[in-house]
């Protein structure tokens, strides 16, 4: 066994890998497979299977990433604890690479829960610590600080080496979010502990990075400087990629806020140096947006719009038209300014002209003698006052043609700027919904698969396969008709609008939910003292739908269900509100969470947690808000605006 497990291993690491030749690397992954059947030690082949994803980590990060997951799986399903470990390692490693930090957090969480099981407590300080980080990338401070006091509270009490790193990072967290005192406080005694017990390791560069990045918040910016080259002049051993990349834009900024743009640009630069060797993407996005900066305070609005294309790119955005205009305006508003200067010249030539005619007034009254001086200084009078009054009639005429451009170009900004928002939004949801919820099925699928082509595959004796592919298809279409249903939604256009009566569309609903009403022996009581309205009756109804139905789901079981429903117009406003006496849920415990997709807070009723997330999405479609109030077990109340209008926002928005 032995024997044929370093077999393996030389086949694996020692043949040569050649980028690009997909012949060579499927003949390395299938003799490899093939050796890894004929292995009868099963945490033998989970071994096996990492040291492949470690062996393709650099250059075929896809395929690394599925040897993780199945050494992952093979050694969940063992209960080989240094497997599950090294699996998840590599996960996090290779979610990290592409800055996938949700994912990383879904392993991270994963990998705590059996450090805790084993009481590994290397393993769950560090688990901690990546948690903390990926928190604040994502701008998630509160989140990120709790991991990174736990973690500092465990590496207290077993005097852990990773105690000082910890401390910076929490103190960086605090100073992201404009908590300074608490923030140098740890930063500093991170810096004093790391001095004391002089680590040999990377923790001093990140350390001086987190120490300045805090002055410069602070705008004590001699001494960020100070600080951001003392970690740049440590030996090499003492510094990563990632904190020289670090020092750099922290450098770049510093010297963007002093007007010092070639020092700025120079360390753009270098950041973007470091960052295209290692392959950090959001250290080259950060590297274009203060370059971007710099050339929009230059003026250079051609070099200004190349580098925020870069920066959109890498911010793995998408650079569009309605971008675009951004540059536009910021050009059409120095243009403005350009023509207000010159508008001031012209009044201030006409304040000169005014007072030349008043000398010329009092020449004309003293030479009042002679009768043809005193015609001619009349006529010559009467000229420069029709000149000064063409000249201010021009003034007045260009200003208001100025102030009519200039507010017909702010409302456009704003506008685009509002559609960006929710279009990012938007994208960002879709994206979290795809990333989470397609790749489990599809990742499940293209597993099932490889196993079926395998030479011993057997269709009688390993039915469970053919069963398994079956029910991952099943849920992958679920996920791809869900993701229909919202794309339809976000991305429909113009609905049609007509005449809805929310009478009628209460009856309909009651009636498709008549057995769930009578079975659980529910009462709605409803209030409507607005009938006709012009709206998209698929969204009303489908609002009303998922609202009565949840109101009747979460009912309280010791009690009938009590629903009130009432609608009312109120001005501009059709007001409708829904209220039960169900078991409600704690809102503050809940958080930002009420309305996103796959969210669900109560596991005793059937349910994918859609519901909330696409009546929020169709109230907004209608130009509407929603708002829900709720109490443990005191019931929930829903309050939902529309405006009466909504068929013009919808015209007024193309």
């Amino acid at each position: 066994m032995v024997i044929l497990w370093l077999y393996t291993s030389l086949l694996i690491f020692a043949a040569p890998h050649q980028p690009g030749n997909e012949t060579d690397s499927s003949a390395l992954s299938s003799e490899g497979f093939k050796l890894l059947l004929e292995s009868s030690k099963e945490e033998g082949r989970a071994d096996l299977l990492n040291k492949i994803s470690r062996h393709y980590f650099d250059n075929q990060l896809k395929l690394s990433t599925e040897y993780a997951d199945s050494a992952y799986s093979l050694s969940l399903r063992l209960g080989y604890y240094d497997g599950v470990v090294e699996g998840l390692n590599n996960l996090i490693k290779s979610y990290r690479k592409v800055e996938n930090r949700p994912k990383v957090i879904e392993y991270s969480l994963l990998k705590l829960q059996q450090a805790i099981d084993r009481g590994d407590t290397s393993s769950i300080i560090e688990a901690y610590t990546v948690i903390g980080n990926n928190y604040a990338d994502l701008e998630r401070y509160k989140d990120a600080r709790n991991y990174f006091q736990m973690g500092l509270q465990l590496s207290m009490l077993t005097n852990s080496p990773q105690r000082a790193s910890i401390m910076s990072y929490l103190g960086r967290a605090y100073g992201q979010t404009g908590m300074y005192d608490s923030g140098l406080y740890y930063v500093e005694s991170a810096l004093a502990l790391e001095t004391l017990t002089h680590q040999e390791d990377r923790g001093l560069s990140y350390i001086y990075n987190n120490l300045a990045e805090l002055q410069y918040f602070k705008k004590n910016y001699q001494r960020a400087i100070e600080l951001y080259e003392t970690s740049l002049s440590l030996p090499e051993s003492r510094k990563s990629p990632l904190g020289i990349a670090f020092s750099h834009i922290g450098l770049a900024r510093i010297y963007l806020e002093l007007k010092e743009h070639e020092k700025c640009l120079h360390h753009s630069l270098a950041c973007q140096d470091v960052a295209y060797q290692s392959g950090f993407v959001a250290m080259l996005a950060q590297s274009y947006g203060v370059i971007y900066a710099v050339h929009r305070e230059r003026k250079d609005y051609q070099k200004a719009l190349a580098a925020h294309e870069q920066f959109k790119l890498y911010a793995d955005s998408v650079f569009n038209s309605e971008q675009l205009k951004f540059i536009e305006n910021l050009t059409f508003s120095y243009e403005i300014q350009q023509q207000s200067n010159e508008n001031q010249l012209l009044r201030s030539d006409a304040r000169l002209k005014d007072s030349l005619l008043k000398q010329q007034q009092l020449y004309v009254w003293g030479g009042s003698i002679a009768t043809v001086l005193l015609l001619a200084t009349s006529l010559m009078l009467y000229r420069n006052q029709k000149q000064s009054r063409r000249l201010n009639s021009l003034l007045q005429s260009n200003n208001t043609t100025l102030e009519k451009e200039v507010a017909r170009r702010t409302r456009e900004l704003i506008k685009t700027n509002l559609a960006l928002v929710k279009q990012n939004n938007q994208l960002e949801q879709f994206g979290f919904i795809v990333a989470h919820n397609l790749r489990g099925p599809v990742a499940r699928i293209l597993g099932l698969a490889g196993l079926i082509k395998l030479e011993n595959f057997d269709i009688t004796t390993d039915r469970i396969v053919i069963e398994k592919l079956n029910d991952s298809t099943i849920e992958l279409d679920t996920v791809i008709g869900d993701l229909n249903t919202i794309l339809h939604i976000i991305s429909s256009g113009t609905p049609t609008f007509e005449e809805v009566y929310f009478e009628d569309v209460l009856n309909e609903v009651k009636g498709d939910l008549r057995q769930t009403i009578k079975r659980n022996q529910a009462v709605v009581v409803a209030e409507l003292e607005a009938e006709r309205f012009y709206s998209v009756r698929s969204y009303i109804q489908n609002i009303v739908h998922n609202l009565l139905s949840n109101a009747i789901k979460f009912r309280d079981r010791s009690r009938n269900p009590l629903i009130s429903v009432k609608f009312k117009k109120d001005n501009d406003i059709l007001v409708l509100t829904m209220e039960d006496n169900g078991i409600g849920l704690d809102i503050e415990t809940v958080g930002d969470r009420l309305f996103s997709p796959y969210q669900r807070f109560h596991f005793h009723a059937e349910g994918k947690g859609l519901g909330l997330f696409l009546v929020k999405a169709q109230v907004e479609a209608l130009g509407g808000t929603i708002q829900l109030i709720s109490r443990v077990d005191h019931g929930t109340s829903i309050v939902v605006k529309l405006p009466r209008h909504a068929e013009s926002l919808f015209n007024s928005a193309d």
